[in-house]
């Protein structure tokens, strides 16, 4: 991962944090104020707990492997814990499946547009199956589940297409950067210029026989 991958995996985590503590804060005042009904709170105390320890797996992983499985499995682990928030909100707010549209956008920062798809995928398989096993079941449901997957689709498609653009061109950025340092090397302006255009090439993606 480049130095701009991880800054941007570093503030995915920390609005993963954010989030916990949000549902958390929340859930005290909902038991304070008794604003919210009474299954209310120990849901989302259960949605606080499970972004927490998925903050806590990308940390502890971070530790002991690579940045890039760290967030990856980071971006897991919140993935199902907005998918528990589906199934325990579901109830209450026909909006709930767009939580799964959090990690789907934001996971492109680490994960191909390949794996945003499975995941994609999954999250459609669980919104239809809450649909299918709700009381009172009809076939809007199933509908209204397939419609929310063709959704998920379509941001995995685009996130991870825009995720993969940025990734090459931070790649080639820092490449470019790396092939300028050589230039304190010259002895001559042939060989300076020939380095000049070599960092072009890179900074620029051009193709090697460009003029």
């Amino acid at each position: 991962m480049t130095e701009a991958e991880r800054a941007l995996a570093a503030l995915h985590l920390r609005a993963r944090v954010v989030l916990a503590i949000a549902a958390l804060v929340f859930v005290g005042v909902a038991q304070e104020s008794g604003a919210a009904g009474p299954e209310i709170p120990s849901r989302a105390l259960a949605v606080g707990v499970a972004l927490a320890v998925a903050a806590a797996i990308e940390e502890l992983a971070s530790r002991r492997a690579r940045r890039q499985v760290a967030a990856t499995a980071g971006t897991i682990a919140e993935f199902f814990a907005f998918a528990l928030a589906v199934a325990l909100f579901s109830r209450y707010n026909p909006l709930a499946p767009a939580a799964l549209l959090v990690p789907i956008a934001f996971g492109a920062a680490t994960l191909r547009q390949a794996h945003l798809l499975y995941l994609a995928a999954m999250g459609t398989a669980i919104v239809v199956e809450i649909g299918v096993l709700r009381p009172g079941f009809a076939w809007e449901d199933v509908v209204g589940g397939l419609a929310w997957g063709g959704l998920y689709v379509g941001v995995a498609s685009f996130a991870g297409a825009l995720g993969a653009q940025y990734r090459r061109f931070q790649r080639r950025t820092e490449s470019a950067y790396a092939s300028i340092a050589t230039i304190t090397a010259a002895t001559s302006y042939p060989e300076l210029a020939r380095m000049l255009f070599a960092y072009a090439e890179r900074a620029l993606d051009l193709p090697q026989d460009a003029p």
